[in-house]
């Protein structure tokens, strides 16, 4: 396991009042992959002196590709009450054998992962769910409040948002940092999942937990024996709810319509990160776009000084 050492960035004062550490997710369904998120989680909150992250689950339960409504992710995740084999149970047990560390061992097991999922209500979004964890009553009257995403690639351009919407309404906000995480391995198994021969050959307890995406695992449900699901899951989940996540994934890939949207395109960041407020380094970047036309204006400015 790797080192806890402190994590602070430049001119950030991270404190157990005042720091934020989430992630915003889909996680339709979740996966031994998306424990990887969790983890990452979990260490930077430890890093930091931090007891609790939160974990923002998307409400898109209206095609195949968002096959399960958002309480049955929190059931199988497992809220911080269940002491049965639940993902996130199983997750902590893992990373307490990784170290010998009583003390470190002792900070994961009583970490609070708080799971969220957005409400199910016209409007509501995960920009939503943070703008009321930092207004709620805990948070609202700390002058410095910190917030660290945890995010994939493919959704980088949130944490601009967040700190467009941290910037105009939450002036007791103080920073906006985030760590991109990849996953090892999840494009190639992403491939072989769609050809059902090779796929439903493989050894799933030989497969890296950061490649089993949630596309593999839908791929798996539509194209493979119950065993094969039950075969991946059963190091992480109480192997009497594996048929009934099997099921309610398979009815949702059969029974909603094929997802036609396209995700968005990923753009390049308009803000220094970490975003302090009030520094330098927080302002908003310069595009080749308005630098070009900055330095056009320069010159036209400088031709009329000439004329004249």
């Amino acid at each position: 396991m790797a080192s806890f050492a402190s994590a602070a960035g430049p001119g950030i004062d991270y404190r157990p009042d005042n720091t934020i550490i989430f992630t915003l997710v889909r996680m339709n369904p979740p996966t031994p992959g998306h424990l990887e998120v969790i983890r990452n989680l979990i260490m930077e909150a430890i890093s930091k002196g931090i007891g609790r992250i939160f974990v923002i689950l998307s409400k898109t339960n209206d095609n195949n590709e968002d096959p399960i409504p958002c309480p049955e992710k929190i059931h199988v995740l497992g809220t911080p009450d269940r002491s049965d084999q639940t993902m996130i149970n199983s997750l902590k047990s893992q990373m307490m054998s990784e170290t010998t560390n009583t003390t470190e061992q002792e900070l994961i097991r009583t970490m609070r992962v708080e799971l969220i999922c957005v409400p199910d209500t016209k409007g509501a979004t995960p920009f939503s769910v943070i703008m009321n964890i930092v207004g709620s009553s805990q948070f609202r009257q700390i002058p410095d409040i910190n917030l660290f995403l945890i995010i994939g690639d493919d959704r980088i351009n949130m944490v601009d948002s967040i700190t467009q919407i941290m910037m105009k309404s939450f002036p007791n906000v103080k920073s906006v940092d985030y760590k991109v995480l990849g996953r090892e391995g999840m494009t190639e198994f992403k491939a072989l999942s769609k050809d059902p021969t090779q796929l439903c050959t493989m050894d799933m307890t030989k497969i890296p937990a950061s490649a089993l995406s949630a596309s593999f695992v839908r791929n798996v449900t539509r194209s493979c024996p119950r065993d094969k699901f039950i075969e991946m899951y059963s190091p992480y989940l109480d192997r009497d709810q594996i048929p009934a996540l099997y099921e309610s994934i398979k009815r949702g890939i059969e029974g909603l319509p094929t997802k036609t949207k396209k995700e968005d395109a990923v753009k390049p960041l308009k803000y220094s990160y970490p975003w302090i407020r009030g520094s330098e380094g927080g302002r908003r970047r310069k595009t080749n776009k308005k630098i070009r036309s900055k330095k056009r204006k320069t010159m036209r400015k400088r031709r009329t000084i000439r004329r004249r």
